[in-house]
């Protein structure tokens, strides 16, 4: 994901955090694949680390 986002929906929170969890253990060490990441409930959403700190605070916001 370059530009954007995704959202990703699975069977139970758990299964969301726990794939939050492992993207972040994979962009960890790679600046470059950086992004936000939300959980609520089920749903995991994904968006791009070009939005400024002030827009992915707003999105996280509103979902």
């Amino acid at each position: 994901m370059i530009r954007g986002g995704a959202i990703e929906v699975f069977a139970s929170e758990a299964d969301a955090k726990a794939r939050s969890e492992y993207i972040q253990g994979i962009v960890k060490g790679v600046p470059a694949l950086m992004e936000y990441d939300y959980v609520r409930g089920p749903v995991l959403v994904r968006v791009s680390k070009l939005l400024t700190s002030n827009q992915a605070k707003a999105l996280q916001a509103a979902f």
